[in-house]
């Protein structure tokens, strides 16, 4: 009853005091949300410049047509970015698209490194050189050496993959004189079909605008041996 008579007496007085009431929640309101700001930017920045990830070798494979946000969240749980939220919140800003493939890491990394590496298809590739010379047992070791797979079931292709040279021999048992010598560079997971196809195509490119008759000797993928139109 007081302070009912108060007020009543007062009223101005109580009005002061539940204005400056007011203003004190409203600056401590400001205050904590200016906190929050300062701590996800902090956050933010410390998600962009501190470098995150293994320090040995570790494979990230990226299937084709994975989100960016999938991608996000696989980087993150792999251990290779601090936050999925912020790499979205980078690629809207950055834009570009995102390769799939297969990626290899071996040091921590900033973010913008990560995602450059993303955004190029920096992917992980086996370097392979076919020498000239080599036939077709050559080259199947070689592929074995290198871990790409084993020599049978390369043997086993290129006697089954006789189709991309019916054009030019349509009797051939085997590719044999049709893997072009040269260095290719195949990702882990490169099937002995698409090495094989990857060869006989680079051969087949070289050939274009020439008459073709021949190409190895003895079974040994030497030089090309070809000639132009008009040639001797």
């Amino acid at each position: 009853m007081a302070r009912l008579d108060l007020a009543k007496k007062y009223p101005h007085h109580t009005i002061q005091i539940g204005n400056q009431n007011n203003l004190q929640v409203t600056l401590e309101l400001r205050r904590l949300l200016l906190l929050a700001v300062i701590a996800v930017l902090l956050f933010i920045g410390f998600s962009l410049d501190v470098p995150r990830g293994p320090r040995s070798e570790t494979f990230l494979d990226i299937p084709p047509r994975t989100g960016s946000s999938q991608i996000a969240a696989l980087l993150q749980s792999r251990g290779l970015i601090w936050n999925r939220y912020v790499f979205d919140a980078m690629r809207l800003i950055k834009g570009g698209t995102l390769k799939a493939g297969e990626y290899r890491f071996d040091h921590p990394a900033r973010m913008s490194e990560v995602y450059a590496r993303l955004e190029r298809g920096d992917v992980y590739t086996v370097a392979f050189t076919i020498p000239e010379g080599a036939n077709i047992f050559d080259v199947a070791q070689r592929v074995e050496t290198a871990r790409l797979g084993s020599r049978e079931a390369f043997l086993q292709a290129a006697h089954k993959d006789v189709n991309l040279i019916a054009d030019m021999e349509p009797n051939a048992q085997t590719v044999e004189g049709y893997l072009f010598p040269d260095t290719y560079h195949f990702s882990r997971h490169a099937t002995p079909d698409q090495m094989i196809a990857a060869m006989v195509h680079r051969i087949t490119g070289h050939l274009n605008g020439t008459a073709w008759y021949g190409l190895c000797n003895d079974g040994k993928c030497g030089g090309l041996v070809s000639q132009r139109p008009g040639g001797d």
